[in-house]
């Protein structure tokens, strides 16, 4: 017969066909018996009528970056290969064919080997290995071009190129460490952008580099401190500098031929942009200069300690040496001019007599996450040495961040809520004209807390989570699991009069879900605070209640059909983790009547298994479900606590109970609903 519908040319070996006869009268044996249609013969196997083909198996590789140090290009063969006499096998066959290029090849055709463990009779792959090292960041080139032959004869030119870059994964290094003149502060340069996190959000700061004097020699310097850190111009650092400049101090003025090392301390976080960290113990050892300019010593107040918001801070500066001419600057991050006073007469100015301290009274009200820097320019001793620029910076902490932590989270609700009455945080009233964060407070005659000191801390709150609040995927658990239920388009968590404070967190689909919580009502001594960001896909809860509190009900507002995470962490009246973990939610009917449904199975024997609902009520009830006896005694108590609305099933083991008629009873609030059960065995 002819085979329609079958392009002999293109077949792979791979496709089976079967031949019958058209009908029933088409086909007769010898004997003249009709062969019917539903006779066939068996499978048969077309002829592989395909070239030969070869491709790059992995159809994102081309053009792509951060590729793995250690990557096989693979490469697909789609049959098996004839090779010709005056190859030895079928890597030298394939490898006439290629040319890869990197740094570390000098030849492109033979700085690489092939791997054909799975050729041919597994997947028909080969892998490309080269016999160096791909450098990091470093763009790779290869090529394949020739005429491949299968067994069967068939050949076909392959002519392709992919090129891809390697990952950076080669940590930063020093290019440059200079030490000035005066030995104020070393110049440190890397290859390449330094930031104090792997995420290359923020800059390093003093806690990335420790000094130490190794060699004293006969010198009284035993000390040496990082003051502070700047860009190469002497500014602020912001993250992706790759020259900074290390800020010193001495304890005593060196004499020159004093050996410093800069190093990592321990919990030190330096890394470039692509996450990979510093880590040289060791940044540079200098040997100091014998200049002997004056330096301050010694001050009151340790550098990067937070100033008070609303009480003025006198900070003692200790030279090492008589000072005869200085001059005296201090700014503020975002500008703002501040008030302050020396120990020092207007007469004095110039100085008239030398000194060997300087009092500096910094006036407040100060402003909310600023810093204030305070620099010695033109400071000479009394042998006309004169020092570069001295800066000492203090950060003024966020409004609301009462802990100190850089945070603003529960934890500083629970202090403001524990110390409410006594007044002990004032945050309030905020200045005429200043805008979150950068709030100063006014002078308040009133020692306690007021509504206006919640606002403040309300609106920093918010501007904080607004800013910096990210979700903390934490899914250690700890106590008993979230009291959760739910319904409709509504969530609902108990929170039970155990809980003093905490956090709950919304992870959502920003693409095609909102979540957000519901408004609850701060009232004094308490506060419940939400955000919601549905372009970033979370909202988030924080609270603090004080110890007289009782149940509350938490809601959460959802769309139809959706699901999202929920991370909670909750802190007991002890202070410590009551409850935390992680659950996953989805869409469900919530209960709009209280119901007590017939048990099942029922009759049973020894286990049954009770169901009811809880609807949503403004007043949180209590939940008691009890099985009483024919006379009415209470036998077992199943329940008796807080649960959230929502479907709940309980089981009764009835093994230690005699065959009979029981009931049981749920009550709920003002409502008590019985059902009969029959226990036989």
């Amino acid at each position: 017969w002819e085979l329609q519908d079958i392009d002999y040319q293109r077949t792979s070996g791979n496709e089976k066909i079967t031949i019958n006869p058209s009908s029933d009268s088409q086909i007769y044996t010898l004997s003249g018996v009709q062969v019917p249609e539903s006779e066939q013969t068996d499978a048969i196997r077309l002829n592989d009528m395909l070239p030969p083909d070869a491709y790059i198996s992995d159809s994102n590789l081309n053009n792509a970056i951060e590729i793995p140090q250690s990557y096989l290009i693979p490469i697909a063969i789609t049959d098996t290969l004839l090779v010709p006499d005056q190859y030895a096998d079928v890597e030298e066959y394939l490898m006439s064919f290629m040319n890869l290029y990197y740094e570390n090849c000098l030849d492109s055709s033979s700085c690489f080997s092939l791997r054909t463990d799975q050729y041919p009779n597994d997947t028909g792959y080969v892998f490309i290995e080269p016999d160096g090292n791909y450098n990091s960041e470093e763009e790779i080139y290869f090529t394949f071009y020739g005429n491949l032959t299968d067994l069967a004869g068939r050949s076909q030119e392959i002519d392709f190129q992919v090129s891809f870059t390697i990952e950076d994964y080669l940590e930063p290094s020093l290019s440059e460490t200079t030490l000035v003149d005066d030995n104020a502060y070393i110049i440190l340069g890397f290859d390449e952008s330094i930031y104090g996190n792997a995420d290359a959000t923020g800059p390093i700061d003093i806690g990335d580099i420790q000094c130490d004097v190794v060699e004293p020699l006969s010198s009284n310097v035993e000390n040496c401190f990082v003051t502070s850190i700047t860009d190469a111009n002497g500014n602020p650092l912001v993250g992706g500098e790759t020259t900074i400049r290390v800020y010193l101090n001495y304890d005593n003025t060196p004499n020159g031929g004093e050996i410093i090392r800069l190093s990592q301390p321990n919990g030190a976080t330096v890394y470039d942009a692509s996450g990979n960290q510093f880590t040289n113990q060791v940044y540079t050892e200098q040997e100091l200069n014998d200049i002997l300019p004056p330096t301050v010593l010694e001050t009151s107040f340790p550098i990067g300690s937070y100033l008070d918001l609303n009480q003025n801070k006198t900070i003692s500066f200790i030279f090492n040496e008589e000072i005869a001419s200085f001059e005296l600057n201090i700014s503020s991050k975002i500008g703002y001019e501040y008030e302050y006073i020396t120990n020092l007469q207007e007469d004095d100015f110039p100085l008239t007599s030398p000194i060997e301290s300087l009092d500096i009274t910094l006036s407040h009200p100060f402003t909310s996450f600023d810093s204030l820097t305070v620099n010695f320019s033109r400071l000479t001793d009394m042998a006309d040495c004169t020092a570069v620029d001295i800066s000492f910076t203090y950060p003024i902490p966020m409004l609301g961040d009462i802990d100190q932590n850089g945070k603003i989270d529960y934890d500083d609700m629970t202090l403001l809520v524990d110390n409410w009455n006594n007044g002990n945080y004032d945050l309030g009233p905020i200045e005429d004209g200043t805008t979150v964060p950068y709030f100063r407070i006014k002078d308040d005659d009133n020692p306690d807390n007021t509504i206006e000191d919640g606002m403040a801390f309300v609106q920093m709150w918010s501007w904080y989570q607004k800013t910096y609040g990210e979700i903390i995927l934490d899914i250690d658990r700890v106590g008993q699991p979230l009291q959760i239920s739910g319904g409709g388009n509504e969530i609902f968590i108990l929170l039970n009069d155990s809980i003093s404070s905490g956090q709950i967190q919304l992870l959502f689909n920003s693409n095609n879900l909102k979540a957000r919580f519901d408004k609850h009502s701060s009232e004094n001594g308490e506060f419940f605070l939400s955000s919601n960001y549905p372009e970033k896909g979370y909202s988030i809860l924080e609270f603090a209640r004080n110890e007289s509190t009782v149940n509350n009900i938490i809601t959460i507002q959802l769309e139809e059909g959706s699901s999202l995470e929920i991370y909670y962490n909750f802190i007991g009246l002890n202070g410590l983790v009551f409850q935390k973990g992680k659950v996953n939610v989805n869409y469900n009917l919530l209960p709009s009547n209280v119901e007590l449904y017939p048990a099942y199975p029922n009759p049973f024997n020894a286990t049954t298994t009770i169901s009811f609902d809880i609807p949503f009520k403004e007043e949180v009830n209590k939940v008691f479900l009890s099985i009483f006896d024919m006379n009415g005694r209470e036998i077992t108590s199943l329940l008796d606590g807080y649960r959230p609305p929502g479907s709940y099933k309980i089981k009764w083991d009835a093994i230690n109970f005699a065959s009979g008629m029981y009931f049981v009873k749920l009550k709920y609030g003002q409502i008590t609903q019985t059902k009969k059960l029959i226990l036989l065995k």
